[in-house]
């Protein structure tokens, strides 16, 4: 079914190498920023239903990793508010990343994932001894190995015992003095680079399973979709694909041009349909008119058998 696909769509943005250049724009302490997702496509008949709700997040206080200063920045989505997509495919996604606060450079990050399934895993970039480590549950006829996460990490985790217990390595990788990120790291770095248009920008982020490479197109223009009416830059994101020199997967991501950056909407297409994610926190009330009107949602209930 095309609809359990959408976890990917979800994730690659998300819910997936260079030194950053200080802007006017600093990652702020206590920020909390809400998004609507929809999906349009095959399954509901290329009408767009709300599907899940997205919460970036940085925590009030600074924390402490193995040393160094770092923002606790937090990534959750869930499925919850919405009973159709509840009962096509239930998600909750928790997402913890531990960001260093003068490179924005990931030290240590947790997920949770459940679905039908539930899923644990961590991350671990060990800066001094130029490793990455990539811990996880274990998952079904998949030999891992007996390597655990070291026990100072365990206080990131936010695991339950047995969670923690399970942990195994799944995956190690040489740094060898690259800017590795996660989508966390990612998001905040281009919040805070001096973008400027027509430039493009690398970027590499260690996904658990290996290192994808990402190249990011800037441009200008005024945002205007659902009541939000601010000058913004357009960023184009793909993923970079070094074997046969292509770009791939296409997201395009809105930041506000003000001192804030926030992120003003997300969007991607795929072949089973078109993902969105557009900001609630601040949004005008003349763009919260976006219901259905009755004739579409009998057709659309009648078209999903709900």
């Amino acid at each position: 079914m095309p609809i359990l696909r959408i976890q990917a769509l979800l994730l690659l943005f998300l819910l997936q190498t260079m030194p950053v250049m200080a802007a006017s724009v600093t990652t702020k302490l206590g920020e909390e920023l809400e998004y609507t997702l929809n999906f349009r496509g095959i399954l509901t008949g290329f009408v767009k239903l709300d599907i899940a709700k997205l919460t970036l997040s940085v925590a009030p206080e600074m924390a402490q990793v193995e040393g160094n200063q770092a923002y606790a920045t937090r990534m959750q989505m869930t499925t919850e508010p919405y009973a159709k997509a509840e009962m096509i495919y239930p998600l909750r996604l928790d997402y913890r990343s531990w960001l260093d606060a003068q490179r924005l450079q990931p030290l240590v990050a947790s997920k949770a994932l459940q679905t039908r399934e539930s899923k644990q895993e961590l991350f671990w970039f060990d800066r001094p001894a130029g490793t990455g480590y990539h811990y996880q549950t274990p998952v079904k006829n998949k030999p891992e190995t007996t390597e655990s996460p070291p026990d100072h990490l365990r206080q990131f985790a936010t695991m339950d015992d047995p969670a923690w217990s399970d942990l195994l390595q799944t995956k190690r990788i040489e740094l060898n003095g690259q800017e590795i990120l996660d989508y966390m790291g990612l998001l905040h770095q281009l919040r805070q680079k001096n973008l400027t248009p027509g430039e493009w920008y690398e970027f590499s982020v260690f996904s658990g399973k290996k290192i994808q490479h990402y190249r990011v197109e800037v441009g200008k223009e005024r945002l205007k979709r659902g009541g939000w009416d601010l000058p913004a830059y357009r960023l184009k994101l793909y993923e970079y694909d070094t074997k046969k020199d292509r770009l791939k997967d296409e997201v395009n991501i809105w930041l506000s041009d003000d001192g804030q950056r926030r992120m003003l909407r997300f969007y991607a297409e795929r072949t089973v349909g078109a993902l969105e994610g557009l900001l609630e926190t601040g949004r005008p009330e003349n763009g919260r008119h976006d219901d259905l009107s009755e004739s579409t949602q009998r057709s659309l209930e009648a078209y999903l058998g709900f």
